[in-house]
This record gives C-alpha cells, sequence and structure tokens, in this order.
C-alpha cells in the first residue's frame, strides 16, 4: 500500500504545474504609533523602526 501511495504522489508531482505563493505580514502595517499592542520587532524607535520605515514599507506593498 506505501509503494501504491508513493507512486500516486510522485506521479501527481511529475504532472502538476508548478505554482508560488507569496504573502505579506500586514499585522504591523499601521502601527507606526505606539499603542502597546506592537510585537516587540516593530515598536517605534526600536530598531529605527519610525513613519519613515512604515511609508517604505507602504510604498513597497504598492510595487509587489
Amino acid at each position: 500500500m506505501r509503494i501504491f501511495l508513493s507512486l500516486v504522489f510522485l506521479s501527481s508531482l511529475l504532472f502538476s504545474n508548478e505554482f508560488s505563493i507569496a504573502s505579506y505580514n500586514v499585522e504591523n502595517l499601521f502601527d507606526a504609533k505606539y499603542q502597546g499592542s506592537e510585537y516587540d520587532d516593530y515598536i517605534p524607535g526600536k530598531h529605527n523602526w519610525n513613519v519613515f520605515f512604515f511609508c517604505s514599507y507602504f510604498t513597497l506593498s504598492f510595487i509587489v
């Protein structure tokens, strides 16, 4: 049974189309102002996260 399932799986890989999935984390996109609910990496002032980087990320979202 394992051999049969392996053959089915491998044959499906041979005849499948390639596709890619991309995602973008927009959870912190609007956190340019400290409200207490942000992730530690995106607290304004920490790691130079500020309005400039917020605008850069927002512009990047239009490009992508």
